[in-house]
């Protein structure tokens, strides 16, 4: 069984370190926070996507992209996404 540390326990991270492993893993993750999964966890709202087949429109992208951003996000640097 091989071993494998993975500091800060980002989802992304820890799924690469047990997939790269060809043989049984021991998979220890180590986290600072409370809670485990960096960013993954930070966004599990979602992230937000143009689809021009839904009907979606660079307009709408930006207004909910505004809207999910909870009076955070800079209009100028949304407009630029």
């Amino acid at each position: 069984c091989a071993a494998v540390l993975s500091a800060h326990a980002e989802l992304s991270k820890a799924q690469g370190a047990a997939g790269e492993a060809t043989l049984p893993v021991e998979l220890v993750l180590v986290e600072k926070m409370a809670k485990l999964g960096g960013n993954s966890a930070k966004a599990s709202s979602g992230i937000n996507a143009l689809s021009p087949d839904t009907g979606d429109s660079p307009q709408l992208f930006e207004r909910d992209t505004l809207a999910s951003g909870g009076q955070r996000s800079q209009p100028s640097l949304v407009h630029t996404l």
